[in-house]
């Protein structure tokens, strides 16, 4: 084949390749907020839940959204813990990690953001913003000063509890597997691709942690390949908290932390800082 019919080929090919690959970024940016967030939009049942103790309430957005929310307030004396959950489920999948806090004598409201739960809206970064603001505006109304309150975000919601901890600290915050942002995550997955640049929803814990001075725990599964461990270690070095601890769980992945103990250590933790 002459060498001009060589490079018109390989110049075809090329162009061939740069628009298929184009087309798969313009895809994965078109979709992407349906693969970061996985709301299940059943409304939930407390009793099927196996917490039928705590009651049925309803958040109020800046933005003008009802959401649903379970609540139990406090024993006297005891904090409440604002638990802002994962990217996938609802509240209703929650019963094992708030039956810790209630059995202990604390508060806890379980919030759905938009679009989980049988709430009205779509999910963002800056309506989960809003939703996490509903929360604490919530168990203010209940009579919670912020100091009397905890964020425990778990995954995707350790991006929210970070954010909201940033600019309304709390008395504490538990970082429970959680990421220095959503392109170092979505880097992981997508190597070949600008995620970087690409992401909307970015959830910078890694930049919120820097200025966050309260007592922090993070709590990372040694095995997790979602979200790899050497993200907690991020988090834990750039911590600007008086108090801060990390706990590696051995043979913990994602989402199984609390089958390798973590429900226990927390309230522990939690316990130890009436110490400092």
């Amino acid at each position: 084949m002459p060498a001009n019919s060589l490079m018109t080929a390989a110049l075809v090919l090329a162009c061939v390749l740069a628009a298929a690959y184009g087309a798969v970024f313009l895809a994965l940016y078109g979709l992407q907020r349906s693969m970061i967030f996985k709301p299940d939009r059943a409304v939930p049942s407390r009793h099927a839940a196996g917490l039928e103790a705590m009651d049925e309430v309803v958040l109020r957005t800046a933005d003008g959204l009802d959401l649903g929310a379970w609540y139990s307030p406090p024993r006297p004396g005891r904090p409440t813990v604002l638990y802002f959950h994962g990217n996938a489920g609802n509240r209703g999948w929650l019963a094992h990690k708030a039956l810790p806090y209630l059995e202990a004598g604390y508060g806890v409201l379980l919030p759905d953001y938009r679009g989980y739960g049988g709430n009205a809206g779509a999910p963002t970064e800056d309506g989960l913003r809003a939703d996490a603001r509903a929360a604490l505006d919530f168990v203010r109304g209940q009579g919670a000063s912020t100091g009397d309150v905890i964020y425990h975000g778990e995954s995707l919601g350790s991006g929210v509890a970070a954010w909201l901890a940033s600019v309304e600290p709390p008395r504490a915050l538990v970082m429970e597997a959680a990421f220095t942002s959503m392109p170092a995550v979505a880097a992981l997955q997508y190597p070949w691709l600008p995620t970087r640049l690409a992401v909307r929803d970015r959830f910078t814990s890694v930049r919120r942690i820097r200025s966050i001075t309260v007592p922090t725990l993070f709590v990372h599964g040694v095995n997790d390949t979602l979200v790899p461990v050497d993200h907690a270690r991020t988090l834990f070095q750039a911590s600007a908290a008086r108090v801060k601890d990390l706990v590696l769980l051995p043979g913990g992945l994602h989402a199984d932390l609390y089958d390798h103990g973590a429900g226990a250590l927390i309230l522990d933790w939690l316990t130890g800082l009436q110490d400092h």
